[in-house]
């Protein structure tokens, strides 16, 4: 027997669904083959896993009260979204209003302010000596 034909007839070997005369050229060629060896070593493991799982009995109302959890959990999320709509909504707002109202009050704080001294409003005098013409050449300006 060959490793491919091996490997085939692992599963139904374990099963005990093969004829006596092949199930016996099975073990023989995997006692011989390591890598079939190996195969059937790790199908045998599988089997036993798989069989052990199929005779373990669960809660029957295991599936209601999971049930029961992901619609909680979804009502949850639809009461969080409806919330955070409307904090979206609202943030924003709250947001702009506390600004303008911040702008208003310094423009307002600022209107408020007189200086005390009056000479601030008056020019000096000698602003009034001043020639403009003079300080800068007239012909700068021009394309000369």
């Amino acid at each position: 027997m060959n490793c491919q034909l091996c490997q085939n007839q692992l599963e139904t070997c374990l099963d005990g669904q093969l004829a006596e005369d092949i199930r016996i050229q099975v073990e023989e060629h995997a006692k011989a083959c390591p890598s079939c060896a190996e195969s059937y070593h790790y199908t045998r493991i599988a089997a036993r896993v798989i069989a052990e799982e199929k005779s373990r009995s669960f809660n029957p109302w295991l599936s209601t009260r999971v049930v029961a959890q992901i619609k909680k959990i979804e009502s949850s999320r639809n009461s969080a979204e409806h919330v955070s709509v409307f904090s979206r909504l609202i943030r924003p707002v709250l947001a702009t209003v506390s600004v303008a109202a911040a702008i208003l009050a310094g423009v307002m704080i600022g209107s408020l302010y007189k200086p005390h001294d009056n000479t601030v409003n008056e020019l000096p005098v000698e602003l009034g000596y001043i020639n403009d013409a003079d300080l800068e050449s007239f012909y700068l300006f021009s394309e000369d």
